[in-house]
């Protein structure tokens, strides 16, 4: 026999070691031999296999038939559960039918009598999750009592009496009010239950025993900020920041009160802190709704789509993201996210009202404009302004439809400075007169009829008015298969009209 230690060689019947004293692990005794016993039969590789198959194939069976009787278990619980609701509904409509209830009444207390056990069963659910480190924080003297009573305030939480379970769990904090664990648990309670005050307290005395307990700092500061102590909140989140920075719900609930506080470069470092550590659709609605405060309406407009892509359902998300739309003058798409936040929640009054106003934009003025772009509005309404006095002005001054105001008749540009052509289109004009591109014969002239002098006035104004300053020195054309003179068409209209008064 070797020594374990040394390694050293030893007699059979020693039990420490020669060398090192060191116990030597040896069997309980010498074993002996029997040479005259036959040795036992081993059984074959494949006996045992099948042994091992036999035995896997009688476990899936049973856990085959233990499905198939829950599922038979669960076809029956939904039969009871449709035959109650119908009896029920029946109740209603017979009631309803003598007046002695409302449906209105009726579906109000069902609704608050299910938020009240559903309330129940997450405080029998968050109950249990502490239950061992309850008993683990317990101090005191009588344990036994204690595990006994909190035995009994766990039986009042699964029965779904939850007023009772708390009453004892009170009761049991009286007794021990060092254990951290309980005065949480309750504190979370109330908080849970909308009972600010209460819940305060009994955090004021799990942090008088544990000042550095996380999950009371955090909600000490939400309690704070919810009471408007916007000072104290601050200390205690970036107290349980100090505790631990990697967590999400201290930097969200310090951004939040940042943005409350109007605080927007603060409120924006500590949501992108959040989003870092676990990207929630809430955080990205709220940084949206910070960067359109400051103006940046593209970062809005992705961190709100990046929230739809999380939770395809959330409304507040698409409302936000049509207000951003809006302000960007992007009215169809605007009217298209509140058409759907409508959708989701047709009681919200916000969103009527912005349907509301988008589809009957024309009827409603449009709001005051105020801030760093009022300076910039005001000056578009008075070109707005101005360019529609211009139209009206041209509509009265005579010109037909297709003439432009800022057109000669021809359709080349005037100046806008006087009525004349532009020194650029009248050399133009002249060196294409002075170098023509091919030869054309050019007709007889013939010297008008002579008319009247009011006729040549009107008619020169006319052609003035009509074809520019060049009209006045053109003249009647003849046509050379015909032989005869044209006169031009609003000379002959001038002809037959009264002459008109200049002004």
């Amino acid at each position: 026999m070797f020594c374990q230690v040394c390694g050293a060689r030893n007699p059979d019947d020693e039990e420490l070691c020669v060398r090192c004293q060191s116990k030597l692990l040896v069997l309980s005794g010498v074993g002996v031999v029997e040479e005259g016993r036959e040795p036992q039969e081993e059984i074959p590789l494949d006996e045992h296999l099948l042994e091992r198959i036999s035995t896997l194939e009688e476990l899936v069976k049973r856990t085959g038939d233990a499905i198939k009787s829950l599922f038979e278990s669960l076809g029956n619980l939904e039969k009871n559960l449709f035959v109650a609701h119908t009896g029920v509904l029946a109740l209603q409509e017979t009631l309803e039918r003598r007046g002695l209830v409302r449906a209105e009444e009726v579906r109000d207390l069902w609704e608050t009598k299910l938020d009240e056990r559903m309330q129940a069963v997450e405080k029998k659910d968050r109950f249990l999750e502490r239950r061992d480190r309850i008993v683990a924080r317990f101090s005191g003297a009588h344990e036994q009592q204690f595990v006994k009573r909190l035995r009994e305030a766990e039986f009042a939480l699964l029965a779904l009496d939850s007023d009772r379970g708390i009453r004892a769990l009170e009761d049991l904090y009286k007794v021990d009010r060092d254990n951290a664990e309980l005065g949480f648990y309750l504190a979370e309670t109330f908080f849970s239950a909308g009972n600010m005050e209460r819940a305060s307290a009994y955090l004021k005395k799990v942090l008088a025993v544990q000042p550095n307990h996380f999950e009371s700092l955090v909600y000490s500061g939400i309690i704070a900020g919810e009471a408007g102590d916007v000072a104290a909140a601050e200390t205690f989140h970036k107290q349980a920041i100090q505790r631990r920075s990697d967590a999400f719900l201290p930097h969200f609930a310090l951004g939040s009160l940042y943005a409350h506080a109007s605080r927007w470069n603060e409120a924006e470092k500590e949501l992108a802190k959040a989003i870092d550590v676990a990207p929630q659709p809430s955080a990205h609605v709220l940084l949206g709704t910070v960067l359109r405060e400051k103006g940046n309406k593209s970062g809005a407009i992705r961190h709100f789509e990046e929230a739809l892509r999380l939770q395809p359902d959330l409304e507040e998300a698409v409302f936000q993201l049509g207000l951003c739309h809006l302000e960007k003058n992007r009215l169809k798409r605007a009217l298209e996210c509140f058409h759907e936040a409508l959708e989701q929640n047709p009681r919200r009054l916000e969103y009527q009202e912005a349907v509301r106003i988008l589809e009957r934009r024309k009827l409603y003025p449009l709001p005051h404009v105020a801030g760093p772009g009022a300076d910039a509005f005001r000056r578009a309404e008075e070109a707005l302004g101005r360019r529609s006095r211009r139209s009206r002005a041209t509509r009265r001054s005579g010109f037909p439809p297709r003439f432009s105001p800022r057109r000669s008749a021809s359709g080349r540009r005037r100046s806008p400075r006087a009525g004349r052509f532009s020194p650029a289109i009248r050399r133009r004009s002249s060196r294409r007169r002075r170098a023509p591109s091919s030869p054309r014969l050019s007709a007889p002239k013939v010297a008008p009829p002579k008319r009247p002098t009011w006729c040549a006035i009107s008619s020169t104004s006319t052609n003035r008015r009509l074809r520019g300053p060049s009209a006045t020195t053109s003249s009647p054309r003849t046509s050379p298969s015909r032989g005869k003179t044209s006169t031009p068409r609003s000379t002959t209209r001038a002809a037959h009209s009264p002459p008109r008064p200049r002004s």
